[in-house]
């Protein structure tokens, strides 16, 4: 069950927005429509997270691959010792050197299904991939960390291209999508907290790196948000491959 707005959705809302008749047109019922979508969405992540994120702590234990919760999922653990309330999906970082045929075979002897990933380079210089966890609709999604360039480790994330509204557009379009290199002041060591009724890894660090990704003032949920530019590097000479499967 994938309770997520059709690409071809995605992509017409796009071209129309640019319309300014169409999109008035659109507006009453485009955006209801995105906000129930995300409203089940939320709704069904709270229902099988947890599980999900159980059997894969176990399996990352059990096989010995070095996790920590990280971005929207680490601050969940710190600030309110479980998700936070209107999360879609687990993050997780693991380093590059441990991206092996096992993990990917553990994860499936589990129930996660790998349904996308982006790379760069083959892999060399940047990776994403994203689970599926049995049928329940539940991604996860995995950065892999990669050693410093300039400063610190680094994740990877992606852009589409500008005339672009997804990723399938970027791709038939341009070939990829745009690398995005976000540093972090990555620990190799983790330890256990109490996430729900479960424990899980956070890097030792936890709260570096979350002042890092959100601020000074990560512990006060804030509705007006905006991503800091700091450590934050577009790899604009570079395109990434998505694939999907």
């Amino acid at each position: 069950m994938r309770d997520r707005i059709p690409f071809w959705i995605i992509e017409l809302a796009h071209k129309v927005s640019k319309i300014p008749f169409a999109k008035k047109l659109l507006k009453p019922f485009y955006y209801p429509y995105k906000i129930r979508i995300e409203k089940r969405r939320n709704i069904n992540f709270k229902a099988y997270a947890l599980d999900a994120l159980r059997d894969f702590d176990a399996c990352m234990i059990e096989n010995g691959f070095n996790y920590s919760l990280t971005f929207g999922s680490l601050l969940g653990a710190i600030r309110e010792k479980g998700f936070i309330s209107h999360d879609l999906d687990i993050d997780v970082m693991i380093f590059a050197k441990e991206r092996t045929p096992l993990l990917q075979k553990c994860l499936e002897s589990v129930g996660f299904r790998l349904f996308r990933r982006f790379s760069l380079d083959d892999a060399s210089l940047g990776c994403e991939e994203s689970y599926l966890y049995k049928d329940t609709g539940v991604s996860l999604d995995i950065f892999f960390i990669y050693p410093a360039i300039d400063n610190y480790p680094y994740v990877c994330c992606w852009n589409n291209f500008p005339d672009c509204s997804t990723c399938r557009e970027s791709v038939r379009k341009h070939g990829g999508v745009i690398p995005r290199r976000i540093e972090l002041p990555i620990d190799h060591q983790v330890c256990r907290v109490q996430f729900e009724n479960i424990k899980v890894n956070i890097p030792m660090n936890a709260h570096q790196i979350l002042e890092f990704s959100y601020g000074s003032d990560y512990m006060i949920p804030n509705p007006n948000y905006t991503v800091p530019k700091e450590h934050r590097y577009i790899w604009k000479e570079k395109i990434a491959i998505c694939e999907e499967f």
